[in-house]
């Protein structure tokens, strides 16, 4: 999917650009990103919301870095596609390491309520108790809230969630 980011040009002024992320055949496991400059109306599109323009790409990094929620993004077969530090930390993972051992919802999530997560799940929507298994093969108990991402058709394109360890709650 596509998004509008207003860009400064070298000189100081606002264009908009439509950012994409594509994946890229060679070299695996990359991707490519590519811009151009947002001249009009276009379906599928969406801008950046009002409270994101007026912010640093760094800052919301930063804010995605240090918090203590664990935050995660998936594609539409429940593989990560992004996990932030607290997510690495409260499963028992090196930085980096879930994402590039290419792990998928059923490699870390036990259960979400009375639905056990196999490798045959479909990611559905979450609100609730979870049973989250550690690196070292423990049970975690959660609370997670899962939302679906879906396309302009209404085709299901990943998911995002948070989970919250009961201890924190």
């Amino acid at each position: 999917d596509s998004l509008i980011f207003p860009i400064l040009n070298h000189y100081q002024e606002k264009k908009d650009y439509i950012i994409s992320v594509e994946p890229m055949v060679r070299p695996a496991g990359y991707s490519l990103v590519r811009g151009r400059e947002y001249l009009g109306q276009r379906s599928g599109l969406q801008m950046m919301p009002d409270a994101l323009r007026s912010t640093s790409v760094d800052k919301i990094d930063h804010m995605l870095a240090t918090t203590d929620i664990a935050l995660y993004t998936t594609d539409s077969f429940g593989r990560f596609e992004y996990v932030n530090p607290a997510f690495e930390r409260l499963f028992g993972y090196e930085i980096g390491e879930i994402v590039e051992s290419k792990l998928s919802m059923h490699h870390l999530f036990f259960s979400l309520g009375t639905t056990t997560v196999t490798e045959e799940y479909s990611i559905s929507e979450h609100a609730g108790d979870a049973s989250l298994v550690h690196k070292l093969g423990s049970r975690l108990s959660a609370h997670v809230r899962q939302s679906i991402i879906r396309d302009g058709a209404g085709k299901t394109i990943g998911a995002t969630g948070t989970i919250y360890s009961s201890a924190a709650r």
